[in-house]
């Protein structure tokens, strides 16, 4: 909890500072892409992470945390592809962001670093490893900001 207040407290100071630098034209661009990155990043390993807490012995979770980073690499890799091959018609066609192509090629690694960080933090969660995931949610406030 003192975590997520933290990292809640960090973004709130540091938003008269952004605001100031960004335009909200700026401000769009990143929602479209962090609305990307966030759904396809959350599906990357069919949602095999959610079944990481689930059994009861450590070999097999194990085992479900192995198939969801494979699924997840699979995934970024395939986007990775695609972003390579048609950033425009990705840009202008599917996402219908024009100003968004120069940024394409964030989307597959924001995808592969969001699958194994909800791969992982579940893990942790697993192993109730609360301290480190509190430190995690901090850091993570201070480097978005």
């Amino acid at each position: 909890m003192g975590g997520a207040a933290s990292a809640q407290l960090v973004m709130a100071l540091s938003l008269p500072i952004v605001t100031r630098l960004y335009s909200p034209e700026h401000f769009g661009l990143l929602a479209v892409l962090a609305g990307l990155v966030n759904w396809i990043g959350s599906l990357s390993s069919l949602r095999y992470d959610m079944a990481i807490t689930l059994p009861s012995d450590d070999v097999r979770s194990a085992n479900v945390l192995a198939l969801s980073l494979v699924l997840c690499t699979i995934v970024a890799m395939a986007l990775a592809a695609l972003v390579t091959i048609a950033p425009t018609g990705i840009a202008h066609s599917v996402i219908r962001q024009p100003g968004l192509q120069p940024y394409l090629w964030l989307i597959p690694g924001g995808v592969f670093l969001l699958g194994w960080y909800n791969a992982l933090l579940l893990w942790s969660i697993r192993k109730q490893r609360f301290h480190t995931l509190a430190a995690a949610r901090v850091s993570q406030a201070v480097l978005t900001a």
